[in-house]
């Protein structure tokens, strides 16, 4: 019962596919453009509320915000999932 429960995991856990999409990299002229607007944004929040830590927090919420952009993403095919790998989080979502 044990040796078939691990062939099984040996089985799941076997890979077919895999890439990575990093939309920045691909893009390298939109990434600049929407850096500099970012830099522009955190420079007017700055001149409008004068706190550095408030202009850093709203920085990092905007980047944050763009990760699926600048940061990239892996996908992997298995013979019964999809996973897919964010910066921080992954998801693992079973064929059915």
């Amino acid at each position: 019962m044990i040796d078939e429960k691990r062939q099984n995991e040996t089985k799941q856990a076997e890979l077919l596919i895999s890439w990575v999409v990093h939309p920045a990299k691909k893009r390298p002229v939109i990434a600049v453009l929407v850096s500099a607007f970012i830099v522009l944004i955190a420079i007017g929040i700055y001149t409008w509320t004068l706190s550095p830590l408030f202009t850093a927090l709203c920085t990092i919420i905007l980047i944050g915000s763009l990760s699926g952009f600048y940061f990239p993403t892996r996908y992997e095919l298995y013979d019964n999932s999809v996973v897919i790998k964010y910066t921080i989080t992954s998801i693992r979502k079973e064929w059915s």
